[in-house]
Protein backbone atom coordinates (compact mmCIF):
# COMPACT_ATOMS: atom_id res chain seq x y z
CA UNK A 1 0.00 0.00 0.00
CA UNK A 2 2.66 2.31 0.33
CA UNK A 3 4.48 1.61 -3.08
CA UNK A 4 1.32 2.48 -4.60
CA UNK A 5 0.47 5.80 -2.50
CA UNK A 6 4.60 6.60 -2.85
CA UNK A 7 3.78 5.98 -6.92
CA UNK A 8 0.21 7.40 -7.11
CA UNK A 9 1.73 10.86 -5.82
CA UNK A 10 5.07 10.91 -7.51
CA UNK A 11 2.80 10.73 -11.28
CA UNK A 12 0.68 13.62 -9.57
CA UNK A 13 4.00 15.86 -8.65
CA UNK A 14 5.96 15.14 -11.72
CA UNK A 15 2.95 16.25 -13.82
CA UNK A 16 2.14 19.56 -11.91
CA UNK A 17 5.68 20.58 -11.61
CA UNK A 18 6.36 19.79 -15.19
CA UNK A 19 3.18 22.52 -16.21
CA UNK A 20 4.42 24.63 -13.46
CA UNK A 21 7.62 24.92 -15.20
CA UNK A 22 6.19 26.19 -18.44
CA UNK A 23 6.63 29.52 -17.08
CA UNK A 24 9.69 30.92 -16.72
CA UNK A 25 9.50 32.56 -13.43
CA UNK A 26 9.52 30.93 -9.90
CA UNK A 27 8.54 32.43 -6.53
CA UNK A 28 9.25 30.86 -3.42
CA UNK A 29 10.34 31.33 0.37
CA UNK A 30 9.42 30.26 3.40
CA UNK A 31 6.13 29.00 5.60
CA UNK A 32 5.56 28.16 9.22
CA UNK A 33 2.34 28.04 11.36
CA UNK A 34 0.36 25.87 13.95
CA UNK A 35 -1.50 22.54 12.98
CA UNK A 36 -4.23 20.84 15.05
CA UNK A 37 -3.53 16.80 14.18
CA UNK A 38 -6.03 14.16 14.80
CA UNK A 39 -6.30 10.03 14.07
CA UNK A 40 -9.30 8.30 13.54
CA UNK A 41 -9.32 4.72 14.93
CA UNK A 42 -11.60 2.20 13.77
CA UNK A 43 -11.89 -1.61 14.57
CA UNK A 44 -14.52 -4.34 14.02
CA UNK A 45 -16.10 -3.52 17.13
CA UNK A 46 -15.46 0.22 17.87
CA UNK A 47 -14.46 3.85 16.89
CA UNK A 48 -12.78 6.95 18.22
CA UNK A 49 -11.11 10.18 17.02
CA UNK A 50 -8.74 11.15 18.87
CA UNK A 51 -8.73 15.37 20.18
CA UNK A 52 -6.79 17.65 18.00
CA UNK A 53 -3.88 18.63 19.82
CA UNK A 54 -1.81 21.48 18.64
CA UNK A 55 1.86 21.21 16.72
CA UNK A 56 4.02 23.20 14.33
CA UNK A 57 4.69 22.41 10.98
CA UNK A 58 7.23 24.87 8.80
CA UNK A 59 9.38 24.98 5.72
CA UNK A 60 10.05 26.23 2.05
CA UNK A 61 7.53 26.40 -0.07
CA UNK A 62 7.72 27.35 -4.01
CA UNK A 63 4.88 29.02 -6.82
CA UNK A 64 4.93 28.28 -10.74
CA UNK A 65 2.50 30.45 -12.34
CA UNK A 66 0.62 28.85 -15.38
CA UNK A 67 -1.73 31.47 -15.79
CA UNK A 68 -2.37 34.83 -14.50
CA UNK A 69 -4.49 33.53 -12.09
CA UNK A 70 -3.98 29.40 -12.20
CA UNK A 71 -0.93 28.64 -9.97
CA UNK A 72 0.92 25.15 -9.18
CA UNK A 73 2.42 25.63 -5.49
CA UNK A 74 4.71 22.99 -4.04
CA UNK A 75 6.68 22.33 -0.64
CA UNK A 76 9.02 20.86 1.77
CA UNK A 77 8.32 20.58 5.57
CA UNK A 78 8.51 19.80 8.75
CA UNK A 79 5.63 18.97 10.88
CA UNK A 80 4.89 17.33 14.41
CA UNK A 81 1.27 15.75 15.81
CA UNK A 82 0.24 14.08 18.74
CA UNK A 83 -1.82 11.04 19.08
CA UNK A 84 -3.14 10.93 22.23
CA UNK A 85 -6.69 8.07 22.30
CA UNK A 86 -10.05 9.62 22.20
CA UNK A 87 -12.46 8.81 25.77
CA UNK A 88 -13.28 5.61 24.10
CA UNK A 89 -9.86 4.50 24.29
CA UNK A 90 -8.43 5.33 26.95
CA UNK A 91 -7.04 3.07 29.27
CA UNK A 92 -6.94 -1.04 27.82
CA UNK A 93 -3.09 -0.20 26.25
CA UNK A 94 -3.76 2.52 24.30
CA UNK A 95 -0.53 4.09 23.12
CA UNK A 96 0.14 8.18 23.52
CA UNK A 97 2.37 8.85 20.46
CA UNK A 98 4.65 12.17 19.53
CA UNK A 99 5.40 11.66 15.79
CA UNK A 100 8.02 13.74 13.85
CA UNK A 101 7.19 13.79 9.77
CA UNK A 102 8.59 15.48 6.35
CA UNK A 103 5.41 16.89 4.16
CA UNK A 104 5.87 17.55 0.24
CA UNK A 105 2.45 19.28 -0.52
CA UNK A 106 1.72 19.68 -3.86
CA UNK A 107 -1.50 21.70 -5.33
CA UNK A 108 -2.96 23.10 -7.79
CA UNK A 109 -4.17 26.74 -7.05
CA UNK A 110 -6.67 29.41 -8.70
CA UNK A 111 -5.89 33.30 -8.12
CA UNK A 112 -9.27 35.61 -7.56
CA UNK A 113 -9.19 39.22 -8.87
CA UNK A 114 -8.12 41.03 -5.89
CA UNK A 115 -7.04 44.75 -5.23
CA UNK A 116 -4.04 46.28 -5.98
CA UNK A 117 -2.74 45.03 -2.51
CA UNK A 118 -3.57 41.37 -1.96
CA UNK A 119 -5.27 38.81 -4.02
CA UNK A 120 -7.93 35.53 -2.69
CA UNK A 121 -6.84 32.31 -3.36
CA UNK A 122 -7.93 28.60 -2.96
CA UNK A 123 -6.21 25.20 -3.99
CA UNK A 124 -6.65 21.93 -3.95
CA UNK A 125 -4.19 19.02 -4.20
CA UNK A 126 -2.56 16.02 -2.34
CA UNK A 127 0.42 15.93 0.22
CA UNK A 128 2.18 12.84 1.05
CA UNK A 129 3.86 12.70 4.28
CA UNK A 130 7.15 10.85 5.49
CA UNK A 131 7.08 9.75 9.73
CA UNK A 132 10.56 10.14 10.68
CA UNK A 133 10.59 9.06 14.05
CA UNK A 134 8.93 10.24 17.40
CA UNK A 135 8.29 9.64 21.27
CA UNK A 136 6.18 6.05 22.16
CA UNK A 137 4.05 6.53 25.97
CA UNK A 138 2.06 3.78 27.77
CA UNK A 139 0.47 4.35 30.32
CA UNK A 140 0.63 1.42 33.28
CA UNK A 141 -2.27 0.16 34.92
CA UNK A 142 -3.41 -1.95 37.80
CA UNK A 143 -2.67 -5.26 37.90
CA UNK A 144 -4.62 -7.20 41.14
CA UNK A 145 -3.70 -7.52 43.70
CA UNK A 146 -2.61 -4.02 44.44
CA UNK A 147 -0.23 -4.45 41.91
CA UNK A 148 0.55 -1.91 38.92
CA UNK A 149 1.74 -2.47 35.39
CA UNK A 150 5.01 0.19 34.90
CA UNK A 151 4.91 3.21 32.49
CA UNK A 152 6.37 2.42 29.08
CA UNK A 153 8.12 5.19 27.13
CA UNK A 154 10.64 4.44 24.47
CA UNK A 155 11.46 5.56 20.40
CA UNK A 156 8.77 5.37 18.36
CA UNK A 157 9.27 2.52 16.15
CA UNK A 158 8.22 3.09 12.57
CA UNK A 159 7.51 0.31 9.30
CA UNK A 160 5.61 -2.31 8.85
CA UNK A 161 6.31 -4.93 10.79
CA UNK A 162 4.81 -6.52 13.91
CA UNK A 163 7.07 -4.98 16.24
CA UNK A 164 6.05 -1.23 14.99
CA UNK A 165 3.95 1.61 15.50
CA UNK A 166 3.09 3.03 12.87
CA UNK A 167 3.67 2.94 8.98
CA UNK A 168 6.31 5.60 7.55
CA UNK A 169 4.22 6.77 4.86
CA UNK A 170 1.05 8.73 4.36
CA UNK A 171 -1.01 10.64 1.86
CA UNK A 172 -4.04 11.91 0.97
CA UNK A 173 -6.01 15.18 -0.29
CA UNK A 174 -5.48 18.87 0.87
CA UNK A 175 -6.82 22.12 0.60
CA UNK A 176 -6.28 25.94 1.00
CA UNK A 177 -7.99 29.15 1.30
CA UNK A 178 -5.91 32.50 1.81
CA UNK A 179 -4.60 35.72 0.98
CA UNK A 180 -1.65 36.44 -0.89
CA UNK A 181 0.09 40.13 -0.24
CA UNK A 182 1.38 41.89 -3.88
CA UNK A 183 4.39 42.49 -1.65
CA UNK A 184 5.15 38.88 -0.88
CA UNK A 185 3.18 38.41 2.60
CA UNK A 186 0.73 34.65 2.16
CA UNK A 187 -2.04 34.51 4.93
CA UNK A 188 -3.92 30.59 4.46
CA UNK A 189 -5.85 28.14 6.40
CA UNK A 190 -5.05 24.50 5.86
CA UNK A 191 -6.95 21.06 5.58
CA UNK A 192 -5.69 17.89 5.18
CA UNK A 193 -6.88 14.61 5.12
CA UNK A 194 -4.81 11.38 5.25
CA UNK A 195 -6.16 8.42 3.27
CA UNK A 196 -3.65 5.85 4.82
CA UNK A 197 -4.17 3.16 6.95
CA UNK A 198 -1.29 3.88 8.99
CA UNK A 199 -1.28 0.32 11.00
CA UNK A 200 1.80 -1.75 10.36
CA UNK A 201 -0.20 -4.76 10.22
CA UNK A 202 -3.64 -3.61 9.30
CA UNK A 203 -6.53 -5.94 10.96
CA UNK A 204 -9.45 -6.52 9.11
CA UNK A 205 -11.94 -4.05 9.48
CA UNK A 206 -10.04 -1.28 11.69
CA UNK A 207 -8.09 1.63 10.37
CA UNK A 208 -5.88 4.23 12.10
CA UNK A 209 -5.94 7.61 9.43
CA UNK A 210 -5.08 11.43 10.33
CA UNK A 211 -6.51 14.59 10.09
CA UNK A 212 -4.85 18.05 10.41
CA UNK A 213 -6.05 21.69 10.17
CA UNK A 214 -3.19 24.30 9.86
CA UNK A 215 -2.90 28.09 10.11
CA UNK A 216 -0.19 29.63 8.26
CA UNK A 217 1.78 32.52 7.42
CA UNK A 218 4.67 32.71 4.73
CA UNK A 219 6.72 34.91 2.83
CA UNK A 220 6.84 34.95 -1.16
CA UNK A 221 10.15 36.11 -2.72
CA UNK A 222 9.84 37.48 -6.39
CA UNK A 223 6.10 38.21 -5.82
CA UNK A 224 4.24 35.68 -8.27
CA UNK A 225 4.85 36.27 -12.25
CA UNK A 226 1.20 36.98 -12.99
CA UNK A 227 1.21 39.72 -9.71
CA UNK A 228 3.89 41.27 -11.54
CA UNK A 229 2.57 41.45 -15.10
CA UNK A 230 -0.55 43.10 -13.45
CA UNK A 231 1.55 45.49 -11.62
CA UNK A 232 2.98 46.39 -15.25
CA UNK A 233 -0.71 46.46 -16.87
CA UNK A 234 -1.38 49.22 -14.07
CA UNK A 235 1.22 51.28 -14.75
CA UNK A 236 0.00 54.34 -16.41
CA UNK A 237 0.65 54.88 -20.33
CA UNK A 238 2.14 57.82 -19.98
CA UNK A 239 4.48 56.34 -17.33
CA UNK A 240 5.33 53.98 -19.56
CA UNK A 241 5.74 56.21 -22.43
CA UNK A 242 8.35 57.81 -20.78
CA UNK A 243 9.95 55.08 -19.73
CA UNK A 244 10.72 54.11 -23.43
CA UNK A 245 12.35 57.28 -24.47
CA UNK A 246 14.57 57.40 -21.34
CA UNK A 247 15.48 53.75 -23.18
Amino acid sequence: MCKDTLMKYSIFLVVLLIAGQAHSQISFGPEAGVNATSYFVSSASAGDRSPLMAGFRGGIKADFTLQEHFHVRAGALYANSFYVPGANLIGGGHPEMYIHALEAPIQFSYFFSGNKMASPFVGVGAFLSYIAGGRYYLPGGDMPPGMKYPDVTRKLNVGTTLSDDIKPLDGGISITAGLQMKKGLCLSVLVQRGMENLQPIPAVNSAFKSFSLGLNVGWYFHCCPAQREKQKDDTPSGEKNWSNKLK
